[in-house]
């Protein structure tokens, strides 16, 4: 009965982190090492001694991972930046682009302008 107790209290701890870690938010660290019962076996013990090296292990992963999730947002806020001044500098180039092409537009139409004038000269002889 005490070992499904402790295995329900276990599950308790961990079923908030898993919360926490799919809403994205960084739950207070909560430490899963617990002492173990003093009336437990010497099986029991190694076992309770191994769930708590592994505990540990674990809280390391999470510690880090956790920074790496706080990296990671940092990055995709910095790429982000990146892309709306891309998106910014695309527009100007586009704007110059059709400024550009009106340009010589124009210019072509100038060019005929003047092709016309030398052939006019050409027939007032």
């Amino acid at each position: 009965m005490k070992l499904l107790l402790s295995g329900i209290v276990a599950a308790s701890l961990a079923m908030p982190i898993a919360v926490s870690a799919q809403d994205g938010r960084a739950p207070a660290q909560q430490t899963i090492v617990v002492e173990a019962p003093s009336n437990l076996t010497e099986k029991q013990k190694r076992q309770w001694d191994k769930l708590n090296r592994e505990a540990t292990q674990l809280e390391k992963r999470l510690t880090t991972l956790r920074a790496r999730i706080l990296d990671d947002r940092a990055e995709i806020t910095d790429a982000q930046r990146r892309v709306e001044r891309a998106q910014d500098k695309l527009e100007r180039e586009q704007k110059d682009l059709a400024r550009t092409q009106d340009r010589i537009e124009d210019a072509e139409k100038d060019r005929s302008r003047i092709e016309r004038r030398r052939i006019k000269i050409l027939s007032d002889d």
